[in-house]
């Protein structure tokens, strides 16, 4: 099974840029409203503590708006921006360098990178331990069936616990604030990852499998998501038989490889 067999979920180490899937080590910041103290920690939290600031009381925006505070804590994230929004200015920067300026391929690509200002921002959702996913089921997680999370492989080598990614937290992040890259998902992995994304923030159709198995008369016993490249979802009917509903992505031209972080 994917989710609980390490060599299948993660991919080997590389210096590729980040991508979609990736588990990093940064910051993870809630905003919220409520009279909490403000922590006693000060500076950079140690990992998995959370460290309470007030921003605001009620009086700038006046009572309707509450008193503001941020929590934030230091933890395992997970990046949820597309790859084609990681290194969008990037590449544009590239063609730009090559096309105004006849820079060679490899020199413009050095040069751009080394441009921190470039694709800044991310956004990245946090790990956290089942209990923080209550009232759902350890095995519902696990098997990504819990609609907002997305299980998290356990693996004792990049010190990865039995844990799910929480949508519902998600936040944006200043790139240069990455600790370190933990692990990097396999490509079966993303791809599950891409749909409990699609899933959660914008399918929201129960009613629609019900309408299927009344077309095709027959009952929808399991879904897969294709692990062979394409958009693709694979129905398991009630007689053993297969329905496979394909979007085929339209393949642009791959862009420059942008090297990986240092």
């Amino acid at each position: 099974m994917l989710f609980d067999e390490p060599e299948s979920y993660f991919a080997p180490d590389s210096r590729a840029y980040y991508q979609q899937g990736d588990i990093v080590l940064a910051p993870a910041v809630v905003l919220e409203s409520g009279d909490y103290p403000p922590s006693l920690v000060e500076g950079r939290p140690a990992i998995g503590e959370s460290l309470v600031t007030p921003v605001w009381d009620d009086a700038p925006l006046g009572a309707e708006a509450g008193r503001l505070v941020t929590s934030i804590r230091l933890c395992p994230v997970a990046v949820t921006t597309h790859d084609c929004t990681l290194d969008k200015e990037f590449s544009r920067r590239v063609e730009s360098l090559r096309n105004r300026q006849n820079m060679p391929l490899e020199s413009a690509r050095t040069l751009a990178a080394s441009d921190l200002s470039l694709d800044r921002y991310l956004n990245v959702a946090p790990l956290v331990p089942y209990a923080e996913a209550a009232p759902s089921t350890p095995d519902a997680l696990k098997q990504n069936k819990v609609l907002g999370y997305f299980p998290v492989c356990r693996d004792e080598m990049r010190g990865t616990d039995e844990c799910v990614v929480d949508l519902l937290q998600e936040s944006t992040l200043d790139r240069n604030l990455i600790v370190a890259r933990i692990g990097i998902m396999s490509d079966d992995a993303r791809a599950a990852f891409r749909y409990a994304l699609a899933r959660f923030w914008v399918f929201r159709g129960p009613k629609l499998g019900f309408e299927l198995e009344d077309a095709i008369g027959k009952r929808i016993d399991d879904v897969a998501i294709s692990d062979d490249g394409t958009l693709a979802v694979d129905l398991t009917l009630s007689d053993g038989s297969t329905l496979r509903f394909l979007q085929a992505p339209r393949v642009d031209e791959a862009g420059p490889e942008r090297p990986g972080p240092l």
